[in-house]
């Protein structure tokens, strides 16, 4: 079922990712390189344009602290909702670090019209070194000695930004409440697996030792296609995680199930959340900044390019 899936949402997306590619093209600059001798100037309004309405968005939003008010409904709630706030803004900052990925969750909706994030509960345990005294005696300590134990390391909500080309929806869906599935494309190493299923998350990693990894293709792939090229990092794993809003099922390689469980959130949603920057009646992806000023950026690039091989020509004349 996981792998239909994939397959339908993946063949409905396909006419997009092309726009996609474009405009993180527009947004980074690229030209193809020219060997005829005329001017390849590329005007970065595209690039200007996102980047002159982002900060004004994030500064809106994260002008002072607390970012979130709790507010109480009752009179016997004021003091709880004073610490409910502290401990949100906490989080927020100290632990989730907000403000640095909702940048990037803004950004990507610019760039392409809609992002995806992902809210999820992280835990998250390290091994670190505890001193212990080698013999203790009517409360005196002899000795020293150290030992290695696991300590939680996160134990919090956390917001993760997620690639949008990472994300597949059902083809039939205007939002994430509606749609009947979402899944989530990752590519992680056997390692990260491993940790994991002893956190208790994933099972049946062991048989992944004889599955061929495929290594990722997403942004590895943009980026090279700017000619910037881009590191496989080792062996990784395509991650595909299945989520109802009654099962999430986890599939790598489209070939092992490594988790197959109800929903673990008691609201039982799926994890997701979404922002459009305008709007399309019906559909699920909007448009960006990038959209609309598509063909006016190619229109900019080639009278720039104009006008300097126009002055190229009458400085450098030919003579016969």
């Amino acid at each position: 079922i996981v792998v239909e899936a994939f397959k339908a949402a993946d063949e409905a997306r396909k006419p997009r990712e092309d726009k996609w590619k474009k405009y993180y093209e527009l947004y980074r600059n690229y030209v193809e390189k020219r060997s005829d001798g005329l001017s390849n100037l590329f005007i970065p309004v595209t690039f200007a344009a996102i980047e002159t309405v982002l900060p004004r968005i994030v500064e809106a939003i994260f002008a002072s602290r607390p970012y979130l008010a709790m507010l109480p409904r009752e009179p016997q709630d004021v003091d709880n909702a004073r610490v409910m706030e502290t401990l949100i803004d906490y989080q927020l900052v100290d632990k989730m670090n907000i403000v640095r990925k909702f940048s990037d969750y803004i950004r990507e909706c610019l760039i392409y019209g809609t992002a995806i994030g992902k809210v999820t509960w992280r835990f998250e345990t390290r091994p670190k070194i505890v001193k212990t005294p080698k013999l203790e005696v009517f409360g005196v300590k002899f000795g020293e000695t150290t030992k290695e134990e696991k300590t939680i390391f996160y134990d919090d909500p956390d917001f993760e930004p997620i690639d949008i080309f990472d994300f597949f929806i059902d083809p039939d869906a205007t939002s994430i409440e509606d749609a009947a599935y979402c899944i989530q494309r990752s590519y992680r190493s056997l390692s990260y697996l491993k940790k994991q299923a002893e956190n208790g998350i994933y099972e049946n990693v062991e048989k992944l030792e004889d599955v061929s990894g495929s290594g990722s293709l997403t942004s590895n792939e943009r980026v090279s296609d700017i000619g910037l090229g881009a590191s496989s990092g080792g062996k990784k794993f395509e991650v595909l995680e299945y989520w109802t809003d009654d099962r999430v099922i986890t599939v790598v390689e489209k070939q092992v199930v490594i988790r197959d469980i109800k929903n673990p959130y008691y609201h039982r949603r799926k994890p997701f959340v979404n922002i459009v920057d305008i709007p399309v009646p019906h559909e699920f992806y909007g448009i960006g900044e990038v959209e609309p000023i598509e063909y006016m950026q190619y229109a900019y690039n080639d009278f720039v390019n104009q006008i300097m091989d126009n002055m190229n020509l009458s400085i450098n004349k030919m003579w016969i």
